[in-house]
């Protein structure tokens, strides 16, 4: 809102971290789930998010010895080995892996960034659309679902509901909107046809995007 002030036509630069802040999923205790929550909820909301180098590998890294640590080298997998620092955390080379590891593992972050990057190229409401709240998972009823958040992305006549469970536990809404098929599903995730609503269940840490 404070841009639009000065160009109508800006458009919002998100990011979970960059080079000056401690990366992302060490601010999230080093949990993937959560890392791939945050990852989720970042490339389902509205804007051109900007993915800091090593974040879509799940890289940790804290600012506390200096800002080196959250600028460890790329791990491609091949022979190069980048020796620009030696201020480098070894546990994110053993622990995260390198590229050509975690793209031979369907379930690593690497493969779930690619997948939701995939989701964008193909639903211009999710890469170029506008977010509205949602009329009944909203902040205003944050007391009735604490841990449920959902919005709308619209593009033309292309319009998709946006689902996150960002509590450890299962959590069921009941919603009256038209639910086509889902397009994107992280976790386990059931929409059951409830008279004219529909009730959907989200495990733990878990995402949903449906078309409508």
């Amino acid at each position: 809102k404070e841009y639009i002030k000065y160009r109508t036509d800006c458009i919002e630069a998100t990011k979970l971290s960059n080079h000056d802040e401690v990366r992302a999923c060490s601010e999230l205790g080093g949990s993937l789930a959560k890392a791939k929550m945050a990852a989720a909820i970042l490339m389902t909301a509205e804007g051109s998010p900007y993915i800091y180098y090593g974040e879509e590998l799940g890289y940790t890294g804290k600012k506390d010895n200096g800002d080196e640590y959250v600028r460890t080298p790329m791990y491609w997998g091949d022979n190069y080995v980048t020796s620009y620092t030696d201020k480098i955390d070894p546990a994110v080379q053993s622990a995260v892996g390198s590229v050509s590891r975690q793209e031979s593992d369907t379930t690593s972050m690497l493969n779930f960034y690619r997948k939701l990057t995939r989701i964008r190229n193909t639903y211009p409401a999710l890469a170029q659309g506008t977010m509205s709240a949602h009329p009944i998972v909203n902040s205003a009823n944050a007391a009735l679902y604490p841990s449920m958040m959902a919005w709308y992305m619209t593009s033309g006549t292309q319009k998709l509901l946006v689902l996150h469970n960002v509590g450890g536990s299962d959590a069921t809404i009941s919603i009256d909107d038209a639910l086509q098929n889902a397009v994107f599903v992280n976790g386990k995730v059931m929409a059951k046809k409830d008279g004219n609503a529909y009730k959907v269940m989200l495990s733990g840490y878990s995402s949903a995007v449906f078309l409508l």
